[in-house]
């Protein structure tokens, strides 16, 4: 229990922008003290706990919670269907295979911070600059999220509408986990990844999270809870900065009124959904709702082909069933390399016959 404390002193404690000696500072401790709070190492007192929980505006019960390292309360629920009891568990074997992998490899990932008090669009805006990401667009959102602490995972999900995302975070680990859809669109794919990342940024201690297929449509978002709507907020401004876009139809569109090229041009520039793009794009109020409509109802690809040429095909995600990061094949060649595994477990992480894995390893190495 007490790493888990410890962990949750240390991201609050970073989001405030503190070091160890101005915590202790206020709030009556060492900073050796909070030191080995956070490593693990020490036992808060009740009192000291309660001074920290105070400092932070938190209850005691945030500290003290533990949510289980897996995803029984999903998988014990009775309601849960079988083909999502068999996905969620197959999920919850790549995690621990994947933290095993990060042992072996010695390759842990560093955690981003621990937001809590931002809106979503300053959220939004202060995890860009902490990137160093500029006003750029983001081409590939799951790299990015795995590169920053969220492990992802692609999986054909649900059709029936009972699952379109997963997001886990194993307290004893601190590592986070999310499971995306893999048939969607590559733009569907970013924002999934994009409002997955925001759990991950704001929810990490929150239990594990199912979202819906409605969870990442404009239209439906408003009527689910405010967590929804918070990372939906989030990833629609991470991905499409506001002043970004005000910027383009500054410099480059030079235009009062948005034509249907200057809506596709912005909606290839930032690798998003039609859709999602001419939503944010009436709530800044750059176009009226009726423009909005019209839209929709436009060929996508045709017009685009007739105005840009044909577009570059995205990467496709390989495999049918749950598909495995780029970093987890990765880890798993390092630890291979490293002798801490052998062909045969090599093959059976990646899912490949040995003769396949010898040219994988060729390739790599």
């Amino acid at each position: 229990m007490s790493h888990i404390v410890g962990a949750k002193i240390r991201a609050l404690r970073e989001e405030l922008g503190l070091t160890q000696e101005e915590l202790a500072g206020s709030v009556g401790l060492s900073s050796e003290f909070i030191s080995l709070l956070e490593l693990g190492k020490r036992d808060p007192s009740l009192d000291s706990l309660s001074s920290l929980a105070r400092f932070f505006k938190k209850d005691l019960s945030f500290f003290l919670a533990e949510v289980p390292d897996d995803l029984e309360l999903f998988l014990k629920k009775k309601e849960t269907a079988p083909e999502t009891r068999r996905l969620l568990r197959r999920f919850g074997k790549y995690c621990k295979d994947y933290l095993r992998l990060e042992e072996m490899a010695e390759r842990t990932l560093r955690q981003a911070p621990l937001y809590s008090s931002l809106s979503a669009v300053k959220m939004a805006a202060e995890e860009r600059r902490r990137l160093g990401l500029g006003l750029e667009p983001v081409p590939d959102m799951v790299a990015l999220a795995e590169r920053n602490g969220l492990r992802i995972a692609l999986a054909p999900l649900i059709p029936e509408g009972e699952m379109a995302g997963v997001y886990v975070f194993y307290e004893s680990r601190q590592a986070a986990f999310s499971l995306i859809e893999s048939r969607t669109s590559p733009e569907r794919r970013n924002f999934a990844a994009a409002h997955a990342y925001c759990h991950y940024l704001k929810d990490r201690f929150d239990g594990p999270i199912i979202d819906t297929p409605d969870m990442l449509v404009d239209d439906y978002v408003s009527l689910y809870p405010g967590r929804e709507q918070f990372a939906h907020r989030f990833a629609t401004c991470f991905l499409m900065p506001p002043d970004r876009i005000r910027d383009l139809i500054d410099r480059e569109i030079r235009v009062e009124s948005l034509r249907l090229a200057d809506v596709l041009y912005l909606r290839r520039y930032f690798g998003v959904e039609l859709s999602q793009l001419a939503f944010f794009l009436e709530k800044m109020g750059l176009i009226t709702s009726r423009t909005r409509q019209i839209l929709l109802k436009t060929d996508q690809r045709e017009s685009e082909q007739a105005l840009f040429g044909p577009d570059l095909q995205a990467k496709e995600p390989k495999g049918k069933g749950l598909i495995r990061s780029e970093r987890f094949c990765s880890l798993a060649l390092t630890a291979y390399q490293k002798g801490r595994i052998d062909l045969d477990a090599l093959a059976k992480y990646l899912r490949k016959p040995k003769e396949k894995v010898r040219v994988y390893i060729n390739r790599k190495i």
